[in-house]
């Protein structure tokens, strides 16, 4: 094999490699991404959740302060 086979065989050798790593850093930044996306909207969820359980507690309270005042 010529010196310029090899070479040429080296540079395809590194380009696979470059080419590897590069899709593994792509692959794990969609996936940390996914994940922070994900767990953003869990979060969002949750609030949101919480949010509505705070007005039915409200609600219910304003209820119960009215029928107080009935009574009286």
């Amino acid at each position: 094999v010529s010196a310029e086979k090899e070479i040429e065989n080296g540079r395809k050798v590194f380009q696979l490699f470059a080419a590897r790593l590069f899709e593994q850093r792509v692959i794990n930044a969609y996936r940390e991404k996914m994940a922070h996306d994900l767990q953003r909207d869990l979060i969002n969820e949750l609030e949101a959740e919480e949010k509505r359980l705070q007005a039915k507690d409200k609600r219910k309270q304003k209820r119960k302060q009215r029928e107080r005042e009935k009574k009286r």
